[in-house]
């Protein structure tokens, strides 16, 4: 819950306690791969069903959590790297890259 809320106020991501969990699970593997490791997640739900619940509540923070210790320093889209994605892109007159 801790880090969908810090997701939300240091990056305005909109997201569940679920992709909250994902990101610690990625860091938590990243860590044990070590420093050069590139680690993925996804974040598969918005936090618009927890509006009324804790998530939008103060936690306490515990000193064995996680999200205390973690900083949130940036989010950036990545550009579409599948055939499919490709096929919607909308191709602009005189554009010579019409496909990947």
């Amino acid at each position: 819950m801790l880090m969908a809320q810090k997701l939300a106020k240091s990056l305005a991501l909109g997201v569940g306690v679920s992709s909250g969990c994902n990101l610690l699970a990625a860091l938590h593997v990243q860590e044990s791969l070590g420093g050069d490791a590139v680690v993925v997640t996804v974040f598969p739900d918005d936090n618009k069903k927890y509006l009324s619940t804790d998530l939008l509540h103060e936690e306490p923070v515990r000193p064995e959590y996680l999200s205390s210790d973690v900083e949130l320093i940036s989010v950036a889209p990545l550009p579409p790297s599948c055939a499919s994605c490709w096929a919607v892109r909308q191709v602009e007159p005189g554009d010579a890259t019409d496909g990947p």
